[in-house]
């Protein structure tokens, strides 16, 4: 069974529209007993496949932001095209910061995400300072 899911954001004039999975209460419950049932035979990662798993994560969240954070081959000017929140960034700037004369702050875990806003920045003329932990 799913539900269909309309969000609207006014102030960015799209519609996102996807279908929401709904389960009944008893299957939940048979889900949740599956998976207590499965837990005895799993064992617990060694100390390397917890590091490789981690890391492998941090990588799938680097292409999820930006595909130049990963593949180093692109460059700097191609990076926005990979990366759908480089283009948000870049018009949310535009139209509610440089063209009312407001001020933002903008973070990320990541300092390379960081060196892929600045031509953005300069693009539109939006002065900056950069701040990492970089020593």
């Amino acid at each position: 069974m799913a539900n269909e899911l309309t969000s609207t954001n006014p102030g960015r004039g799209y519609e996102e529209v996807g279908r929401v999975a709904v389960s009944t209460e008893e299957e939940v419950k048979n889900a949740v007993r599956q998976a207590r049932e499965a837990l005895p035979a799993w064992r617990a990662l060694t100390p390397k496949e917890r590091e490789l798993l981690l890391m492998y994560l941090i990588k799938m969240r680097h292409i999820c932001n930006a595909l130049a954070l990963h593949d180093k081959d692109i460059e700097l000017k191609d990076s926005e095209k990979t990366a759908p929140k480089l283009t948000e960034l870049d018009e949310i700037l535009t139209e509610e910061i440089a063209s009312n004369g407001h001020k933002a702050i903008i973070f990320s875990q990541w300092s390379n995400m960081l060196e892929l806003t600045e031509p953005i920045l300069q693009r539109i003329g939006l002065g900056y300072v950069k701040l990492t932990g970089a020593v």
